[in-house]
C-alpha cells in the first residue's frame, strides 16, 4: 500500500494475481516452423477532443446525481450499470466483461493538482511489477486537455505486457491509465485479458470521464503539467538500444548481452538468441523485408527463408518469416525474422531470433520483441 497526495490510498490491486504468477522459465519444445507467442491487448480507450453525446444528471458545484444501478468509485465519481458488466470489491473496484473476459479495476483518488500524469502511471505501476517474472511496457502517452470533449481532464497510458510461462497461452496485454482533472482528482484504470477485446463499452467510458468532469471540486484547479512521454522504471533487467528510440530491451531470465557493434544488438542465452538491428533508406515494405534478408543472411550461413507473411499485431506495418541454417559452430539452427517499417520517415528494424535446439521459450521471446515495437509509431 502506497500513500497516495491528497489523503487518499492508492491500493495494490494485483495482490490477488501475484501469488498465483509462475516465477519459472521453463522451455517448452516447439516446432520449427512456430512464432512467438505476442498476442497482446490492443488498448482501446478512447481519446478524441470532439464533443460526445453522453449525458449525465444535472449537478451543482455541490452535487452530482448518481444512478441508483451505477457504482460509485468516490468523490461521486461512477461507472454506470452495464448489462454484461459483473462489479467486485470496494475501492478498488474490477469490473469484468462476462462477453470478453476482460478486466479492468478503478479507483478515484485525491491527488495533487498539477501533478505530472507520469507520478501517478509510475505510482500504480510499482504496485505489481516486480510480482511478474518478466513485463514490457511501452513509453506513456499523455494527451493534451479535452479528453473525450471536456476541458478540465486529460489522458495518460502506458502498455504492458506479461509474461506466461505456459507456452499454450498467450501473454497478457494490458494497460494502465489515468483521467486526471485540473483540481488533482483523477481515476486511474487498469484494463487487461484477452486480446482485441474491451471491458467498459464506450458509452460506459464516456459517462464514467463526464461524471469526473462534474464532480465537485476538491480544490483549486492548477495549471497543466507540461508531460513528456516517459518509460516506465521496472526492477527488471533491460539494456538500451543502439538507436534513437525511448524504449528499451527487456531481457528475459538467462539472457544478456552477447554482441553490440553500430545499430545492432545481440542477446542471448547461451541456446537461444534475439537480436535487432536499425535500417535506413528504405521506401517500401518490399525494399524492408529484401533488407531484412541480406541482414540475416550477413550474420550466418542461411538454408532456407520461407515466404513472409504480414503481422497484424503492430501499429507500423511488420512482416516476419521462418529460417533455417547453420551456426558458426556447424550446429544446425532455426529461426524467425521480422521487420517493421516506418514509410514516413523509410526506417526499419529487424529482429532475428536464432535457436540452437528444438526447445525455446516463445513466450519470452515475444515480451522481448514487444518491449521494442509493440504500439510504436515511428522509427526515428
Amino acid at each position: 500500500v502506497a500513500a497516495a497526495a491528497g489523503g487518499a490510498t492508492f491500493l495494490a490491486t494485483r495482490g490477488d494475481d501475484s501469488g498465483t504468477a509462475q516465477t519459472s522459465t521453463p522451455t517448452t519444445v516447439a516446432p520449427t516452423t512456430s512464432l512467438p507467442v505476442s498476442d497482446t491487448l490492443v488498448i482501446t480507450v478512447p481519446n478524441t477532443t470532439a464533443p460526445v453525446g453522453t449525458t449525465i444528471a444535472d449537478t451543482t458545484p455541490d452535487t452530482v446525481v448518481i444512478p441508483s444501478d451505477a457504482t460509485e468509485l468516490g468523490y461521486s465519481v461512477y461507472v454506470p450499470a452495464q448489462a454484461d458488466l459483473t462489479v467486485e470489491g470496494d475501492d478498488p473496484y474490477t469490473f469484468t466483461n462476462t462477453d470478453t473476459g476482460i478486466a479492468t479495476i478503478l479507483q478515484v483518488l485525491n491527488r495533487n493538482a498539477g501533478e505530472d500524469p507520469n507520478a501517478l502511471l509510475q505510482e500504480y505501476i510499482d504496485t505489481f511489477d516486480g510480482d511478474y517474472p518478466l513485463i514490457a511496457y511501452t513509453a506513456s502517452e499523455v494527451f493534451e486537455p479535452g479528453h473525450l470533449g471536456f476541458a478540465n481532464v486529460r489522458l495518460a497510458r502506458v502498455s504492458y505486457e506479461l509474461y506466461q510461462a505456459d507456452q499454450s497461452q498467450s501473454n497478457v496485454g494490458g494497460a494502465v491509465y489515468v483521467v486526471v482533472r485540473d483540481d488533482g482528482l483523477s481515476i486511474v484504470g487498469d484494463v487487461y485479458g484477452p486480446p482485441e477485446d474491451t471491458s467498459l463499452s464506450d458509452e460506459t467510458y464516456r459517462e464514467m470521464v463526464a461524471s469526473l468532469s462534474n464532480a465537485p471540486s476538491v480544490g483549486d484547479a492548477a495549471p497543466w503539467f507540461p508531460a513528456s512521454p516517459m518509460l516506465p522504471t521496472s526492477v527488471h533487467a533491460s539494456v538500451p538500444l543502439p538507436f534513437p528510440t525511448l524504449r528499451r530491451l527487456s531481457l528475459a531470465p538467462g539472457y544478456e548481452v552477447a554482441d553490440q557493434s553500430g545499430s545492432t544488438i545481440t542477446v542471448s542465452n547461451g541456446s537461444d538468441s534475439l537480436s535487432f538491428t536499425r535500417l535506413d533508406n528504405l521506401v517500401t515494405i518490399d525494399d524492408a523485408t529484401a533488407a531484412a534478408v541480406r541482414t540475416l543472411e550477413s550474420g550466418r550461413p542461411v538454408g532456407a527463408t520461407d515466404a513472409f507473411v504480414a503481422d497484424n499485431g503492430q501499429t507500423l506495418p511488420t512482416m516476419r518469416a521462418n529460417w533455417s541454417g547453420t551456426d558458426s559452430d556447424g550446429v544446425a539452427v532455426t529461426g524467425n525474422v521480422w521487420v517493421v517499417h516506418d514509410a514516413a520517415r523509410g526506417t526499419a528494424i529487424v529482429a532475428i531470433a536464432t535457436h540452437r535446439t528444438n526447445e525455446w521459450d516463445g513466450n519470452q521471446i515475444g515480451v522481448m520483441i514487444d518491449s521494442v515495437w509493440w504500439s510504436l509509431a515511428s522509427i526515428d
